[in-house]
């Protein structure tokens, strides 16, 4: 492939709507990538259109990164050879960065969704500009030099700062803008949350475009949604529950929910209450997420008191527990904003908890880059407007 780039616009984008006013929801588990697509690992995609390059240039895959488009427009205005700064590579700081926190090549790679080989590249002049290994292996681990270390604080205030610049806008006008916004959500926020923020949208912004997005499975098994969510995928926002969050990220509290359990109308033991015993005795359906290895925070608060129940069906959505228990005797605990929405559609009785369970607080996450933003410091502050009308419905 050569190392130009070929602009694209909203309208060609997968799962993409072309009306001025265009809500796209993408639900996947996982990360699956379209060959052929030119990587986008950050914003020094503005400092060169070869992104992480070798000689001939790291082909990746686009991950999604609807922003692109703008800076394109400005890379194509640029000659197509690596941006240096006293002869030193500045896309190659984003391997830095990658392996200075992974310390592995292959979770570096698979952050940066590049091969290994090019990394190494990218690794190899670096090593030849510091004069200096800056990571050797030792026990199955790349671990940074004493120069690398003094390299580390440096470097990610550099890239943060340039993040920050690429994100500042002059103005934001919301009833003008045709701007896009991505969001990672689970299916219970997409649920609970965001039919009133596009209540919001379509009278104030009527041309924004917002895409929902799954709350994705990170590539690397150690790290958090958010990270993948942010990081790799380059969502604007990310809404999560507290104790799933990201500590490298802004953080605040969005909405909290306290949890009801439910089960059929016709349940042959179940009648208007349930007690504890009852409750720990009968068969649960619950939800797991990244394909079993994210419990609830309803399981881990269970287990944090040493408390046990019988677990039957597994799903990874919160909306599937509704069907799964109005046809079977099982309950399920969800969090009560959702159970009234799942009573109003099947035929559920919503029980209070017989045990107590701390709340479920939703945090939304964004990157400290995009404090500078004033499109999405306004859109977190019609988030806040959303969730305070939610906030204010009575739950049984």
């Amino acid at each position: 492939m050569s190392g130009t780039s070929q602009q694209s616009r909203a309208s060609d984008l997968p799962g993409a709507i072309s009306s001025d006013h265009a809500i796209t929801y993408h639900w996947f588990s996982g990360y699956s990538a379209q060959p052929g697509n030119i990587l986008i690992p950050s914003i020094f995609m503005s400092l060169s259109p070869l992104g992480l390059h070798g000689e001939a240039g790291i082909v990746g895959r686009q991950i999604g990164r609807r922003k692109s488009n703008v800076l394109l427009k400005n890379i194509n205005r640029i000659d197509n050879r690596r941006m240096r700064l006293h002869r030193l590579d500045l896309n190659a700081l984003l391997v830095f960065d990658a392996l200075v926190e992974h310390r592995s090549v292959s979770k570096a790679a698979a952050r940066l969704n590049v091969g290994q080989p090019a990394l190494s590249a990218a690794l190899a002049r670096l090593r030849e500009y510091f004069g200096d290994p800056l990571f050797v292996r030792s026990a199955g681990a790349m671990l940074p030099t004493e120069l690398a270390l003094s390299l580390a604080g440096p470097v990610r205030e550099l890239l943060q700062q340039a993040e920050t610049i690429a994100h500042t806008r002059a103005s934001f006008d919301p009833a003008s803008t045709a701007r896009r916004f991505s969001i990672a959500v689970s299916d219970y926020t997409s649920t609970v949350l965001m039919p009133a923020v596009i209540a919001l949208l379509a009278k104030e912004a009527p041309r924004v475009q917002l895409s929902l997005r799954a709350t994705p499975t990170p590539v690397n098994a150690e790290d958090q949604p958010t990270t993948e969510a942010l990081e790799r995928r380059q969502y604007d926002f990310a809404v999560v529950p507290a104790g799933a969050h990201s500590e490298r990220h802004r953080s605040e509290v969005l909405m909290v929910d306290d949890y009801r359990c439910i089960a059929r109308i016709d349940h042959p033991t179940v009648r208007q209450a349930i007690g504890a015993l009852q409750y720990r005795t009968s068969l649960h359906a619950v939800v797991e997420l990244a394909e079993g290895r994210g419990s609830m925070m309803d399981t881990r608060a269970l287990q944090q008191m040493g408390l046990t129940r019988r677990v039957g069906p597994v799903v990874e959505r919160f909306n599937l527990l509704g069907d799964v228990v109005v046809s079977t005797d099982c309950i399920a605990t969800v969090p009560a904003r959702l159970a009234v929405l799942l009573a109003q559609r099947l035929p559920l009785q919503v029980l209070p908890m017989p045990i107590a369970l701390p709340p479920l607080t939703e945090l939304l996450q964004w990157k400290a880059s995009q404090d500078a933003d004033a499109g999405c410091v306004w859109l977190r502050e019609v988030l806040h407007r959303a969730a305070g009308t939610e906030a204010r419905r009575t739950v049984p």
